[in-house]
């Protein structure tokens, strides 16, 4: 039996990834066994990634693999491997935020144009690819024996075309549908997502030695960048965030003015120190607390999905080995 004991061991059973185009591999440190590797973006796709001024490709594709030993059933024959693939900044990953004047940085321009290109698809593989103790090989989902390269492969070249405009379809379709056991989880981490970003101005980048799918965001993930900032009442905050506090301050005025005198909001109006008081303490809770809770919410439910998936993964690896 080919035990697997460290992510050294369980890379190389991967083989020659260097030849296929992946490169950097990183061992995981939040689980006991796995590594991530990258691998740039082909020519011939809708997306654009982003690039330095001296043209070097900022924009990335990551594939996490993680071998789940935990999971296996009791008589250590199958071990469930599970998979992630993610767009993702060579740059913000190792920097709080962009740079401009930084040549190693990726210019603006092609940012902004990356940021308007399709985007791929962030996709899961977490069932149906094991690692056979017994042999050394890994097998797909009918038990099939299989390369560590051709796994790779086939995780990237979906993730590659699902910006496609015809296979984009069916392969998001398909993402979708393999989530349902999992709907409430994921629809409720993306809304979560959705809000830090669009509301809160946050952005959530993953790390390349932390599979953030399963293992949630570290607070050095959670980024407000430069562009995204301005100044109200000598308070810096978002710009959506700014935006949101005008929004609710136009609709209690509408809803509340004319106020009388020796009332709570007749006096505030008239105070201009109380009204900066009020306006820097209702900044910080709409730009501090509130983004802050959400974050933590996300964890816990990305914690509560994770628990799901391996519920999940124990019992179909259970299910495989009976005779």
């Amino acid at each position: 039996m080919e035990k697997l004991v460290t992510s050294q061991e369980f890379l190389e059973k991967f083989g020659d990834i260097e030849s296929a185009g992946y490169f950097d591999p990183r061992f995981l440190n939040d689980v006991h066994i796995g590594f991530s590797v990258q691998r740039n973006y082909p020519e011939n796709i809708r997306f654009r990634p982003a690039r330095n001024i001296l043209g070097e490709v900022d924009s990335v594709a990551v594939i996490w693999a993680v071998c789940e030993e935990g999971l296996a059933d009791a008589a250590k024959n199958l071990i469930p491997v599970r998979f992630r693939i993610s767009l993702m900044s060579k740059y913000r990953s190792k920097y709080w935020d962009y740079n401009y004047d930084d040549k190693n940085c990726p210019t603006k321009d092609s940012v902004v144009a990356s940021a308007n290109s399709p985007k791929p698809l962030d996709m899961d593989l977490t069932d149906g690819c094991f690692y056979d103790a017994r042999l050394g090989k890994f097998l797909d989902e009918n038990l099939n024996e299989v390369s560590g390269v051709f796994l790779l492969n086939k995780l990237f070249i979906a993730h590659c075309n699902s910006v496609h405009l015809i296979m984009g379809a069916g392969i998001r379709t398909k993402a979708l549908l393999n989530k349902a056991p999992i709907f409430f989880f994921t629809k409720t981490i993306a809304c979560i997502v959705w809000a830090l970003k669009n509301i809160f101005g946050r952005t959530l980048d993953e790390s390349l030695d932390r599979v953030t799918y399963f293992d949630g965001y570290l607070l050095k993930n959670f980024k407000v960048t430069g562009d995204d900032f301005i100044e109200l009442a000598g308070y810096r905050a978002a710009k959506p965030v700014i935006l949101l506090f005008a929004i609710l301050a136009t609709f209690i005025c509408w809803y509340a003015l004319p106020v009388d005198e020796g009332t709570y909001l007749g006096n505030l109006i008239r105070s201009d120190f109380l009204l900066l008081i009020h306006t820097v303490l209702a900044l910080a809770i709409l730009d501090k607390i509130i983004p802050d809770a959400l974050f933590w919410g996300l964890n816990k439910l990305i914690a509560l999905r994770k628990r799901w998936i391996n519920g999940a993964l124990r019992r179909n690896a259970r299910a495989r080995t009976r005779p």
